[in-house]
């Protein structure tokens, strides 16, 4: 028995059907029921039964379930530490920064640190904050840096260092209302919406915030925050931004509204990762940078 059939069974539990089980790793139905037979034919018990809600397993299938989450949830760890390990041999870091911290990293975070500690080479990936979640909690990356809405993640290890919030963003002769309602009244009312490029995390935390008002703006346009002001200037054009581009924004004379939602600038590690010296040190350097 080796442990992919141990996914396989923990797949069955969840999906509680063979057929979307077998899906998830691209087999057929009589292959995964087939592992499945083997198996219970090696252990000389029934994991499962059949019930009008699935495939429910059964007393000695709960117990088999436990232990194979437990190995499978031990293999996990074990590949994370193997790949810390070859990271820290390399004396390779490798950071995860989501893209509207990244030229500040490239620019000021990544000379000092190499001067500081010249041994180590940061390995820095461009990102959205999904992204840097799922590499992180795969071991692939040591720290990511991204904007969150949300102070904590189940797996990882969330160090909010910086709080601040997006502001909705009108032209400069803007007259309506300034707050959410304003804005879907200036959108009714044919007023385009710029959004930080697809993919992004501003453009998700816009969108999903945009939906929870049921606002779905029908026109749109893309661009990065300095074509976005541009966009505004225009006159028929408003967006969401954070607030640290306030300054920017009234240097042009835009008109700031309501805050729309907080968020939080992050530092994110697993919660499995030992941190060493040189990376406690490129926290501190990057906390240094991003804190405005």
């Amino acid at each position: 028995m080796n442990t992919k059939v141990l996914e396989y069974i923990v797949a069955i539990a969840e999906e509680q059907s063979v057929s979307r089980a077998a899906e998830r790793f691209y087999l057929s139905h009589p292959a995964l029921s087939g592992h499945l037979k083997k198996l219970e034919k090696e252990l000389g018990t029934a994991l499962f039964q059949r019930t009008s809600k699935g495939m429910q397993p059964t007393p000695a299938g709960l117990i088999f379930l436990a232990d194979a989450r437990a190995i499978l949830h031990q293999e996990e760890k074990l590949r994370q530490s193997l790949a810390l390990m070859r990271q820290q041999r390399n004396h390779t870091i490798r950071v995860m920064v989501d893209a509207p911290f990244y030229n500040r990293f490239i620019r000021d975070v990544m000379p000092r640190f190499s001067a500081l500690r010249p041994e180590y080479t940061v390995d820095a990936a461009k990102c959205n904050a999904l992204q840097a979640r799922a590499e992180l909690a795969q071991g692939r990356a040591t720290l990511g840096v991204l904007l969150s809405t949300s102070q904590q993640m189940a797996g990882l290890v969330y160090l909010p260092f910086y709080s601040s919030c997006l502001r909705l963003i009108f032209p400069k002769d803007y007259t309506g209302r300034k707050d959410i309602r304003g804005l879907k009244e200036a959108l009714d009312s044919g007023m385009l919406m710029s959004l930080n490029p697809t993919g992004s995390t501003l453009n998700m935390i816009v969108q999903q915030r945009l939906a929870a008002f049921q606002i779905y703006p029908e026109h749109t346009m893309e661009g990065d925050t300095r074509t976005i002001i541009e966009h505004i200037k225009t006159g028929n054009t408003c967006c969401v931004l954070p607030e640290f581009f306030r300054a920017d924004l009234e240097q042009v004379g835009l008109t700031i509204g309501e805050e729309f939602a907080p968020f939080y600038h992050v530092l994110a590690y697993s919660s499995e990762t030992a941190q060493s010296p040189a990376v406690q040190d490129l926290m501190r350097l990057m906390i240094e940078s991003y804190s405005f």
